[in-house]
């Protein structure tokens, strides 16, 4: 099989994914607010070991902070970056756990296939920097890079059920670690659609804010402008679930 084309996980020792309702519709409502660019943010979560189907490793992504709705520029990725690490380690407030990897989706509908390039180098810098810091994940696990697919968030907004994935999950090649080839088996709750398509559909339903819109806000906005957590938005989640 061609290596720069992706390529099903089979091994038992593979990590699988579970995406929670709320890192979900966070990825798919930032991708369906920003239609016409692409999106860019971070993902919290733990790994740890699945409790079935023999064990191994799983990652749980349980949140999603939107960084960019257009390419990442590095001044402001290292900013945000700084600003996603001192949230997570503040007990206050960082109870989705630590950077696990990051999202993205495409600027043209249609172009699911595989992150661009500037999403799969921010989640090298994320798996290096991990490793750097003393807090590589366990063996067999690894950061992630997650692809919003722009179909699949078309298919969510019209309603319809026609099997199209709205998240494909990346990790890198076995042989070549610089290739981000390998996708994982994924699982979360559909509850989210329902979620998105509602806000979405609601010309008074809250928005959700990443960096680049905190920034844009001005002095007058920055408390109402929270892209860290988009609290209303987890709210949502948790009354719909």
């Amino acid at each position: 099989q061609p290596t720069n084309q992706p390529t099903k996980s089979m091994s038992q020792q593979d990590q699988t994914v579970v995406v929670g309702p709320t890192a979900h519709t966070k990825m798919l409502l930032h991708a369906c607010q920003n239609p016409y660019t692409q999106v860019h943010g971070a993902l919290l979560g733990s790994f740890g070991t699945r409790s079935s189907g023999g064990g191994g490793p799983e990652l749980t992504i349980t949140d999603a902070i939107p960084v960019f709705h257009s390419s990442p520029t590095k001044p402001l990725l290292d900013m945000a970056l700084q600003l996603i690490e001192a949230h997570t380690t503040n007990s206050s407030s960082g109870g989705g756990g630590g950077v696990v990897g990051w999202y993205s989706a495409n600027e043209r509908l249609g172009d699911d296939d595989r992150p661009g390039q500037a999403a799969l180098r921010v989640v090298g810098g994320i798996a290096a920097g991990l490793e750097g810091m003393g807090k590589a994940p366990p063996t067999h696990s690894e950061p992630v890079a997650v692809l919003v697919s722009n179909s699949g968030a078309v298919d969510v907004l019209g309603g319809d059920s026609n099997g199209v994935a709205d998240l494909k999950v990346f990790g890198r090649d076995r042989v070549n670690r610089q290739q981000w080839i390998k996708m994982y088996a994924t699982e979360h709750i559909k509850c989210s659609r329902k979620v998105v398509r509602e806000v979405c559909s609601d010309a008074d339903a809250p928005s959700i804010y990443d960096f680049e819109d905190h920034l844009d806000g001005g002095a007058e906005n920055l408390a109402t402008r929270d892209w860290l957590t988009n609290l209303v938005v987890t709210n949502l989640v948790r009354k719909s679930a």
